[in-house]
């Protein structure tokens, strides 16, 4: 197999590598987001009940309708905090801030293998290397968002590097 169809599938997968390396960026910052939306929900909400009961202390008859709204106001924060604990946006954000990283290291590899290298046993034997080590970070890294997905995928990874009878054809080759 020529160097240049090598070349080219190292070029389709850096290309992939980078928009998936970018979506997990992404998914992380998003899931940082959510996790701060719903945190500062949770402490406004239970500032509201806690000045809530502190005036119905001071106050010796407060109305049924206030009592309603702390319970409710209460009854929601608690729930809203329960759903933070579940949903656990720190733990996945910081899966998908790892496997950005690893998509990163190996997105910089091929970047040196590219321009350093013409041997063409030595590229077929780093797009093993490559493509196993990709296998692992895939494998442990969590699904992107389908939106980040499909923003990614449209801006930075051109239809080519999707074609499957290319890439098919490009890793019988380097067997």
């Amino acid at each position: 197999m020529k160097s240049d169809n090598l070349q080219s599938l190292l070029t389709k997968w850096y290309h992939r590598i980078r928009a998936t390396h970018k979506g997990h960026y992404k998914d992380a910052a998003l899931l940082e987001q959510r996790q701060k939306r719903l945190g500062i929900t949770v402490v406004f909400l239970s500032s509201i009940v806690g000045t809530s009961l502190f005036f119905s202390l001071t106050n010796t008859n407060p109305s049924s309708l206030a009592t309603f709204f702390t319970g409710l106001t209460s009854a929601i924060a608690a729930a809203l905090a329960a759903l933070q604990t579940y949903l656990n946006y720190p733990a996945k954000q910081t899966t998908h801030i790892i496997a950005a990283t690893q998509l990163s290291s190996l997105k910089k590899r091929i970047e040196e293998k590219l321009t350093v290298e013409d041997d063409i046993a030595e590229i077929k034997s780093f797009i093993r290397e490559v493509r196993a080590e990709w296998d692992v970070i895939t494998r442990g890294a969590p699904l992107m968002s389908e939106d980040t997905y499909k923003n990614i995928a449209k801006a930075n990874v051109k239809p080519e590097h999707f074609q499957l009878d290319t890439i098919l054809s490009s890793l019988d080759e380097t067997k």
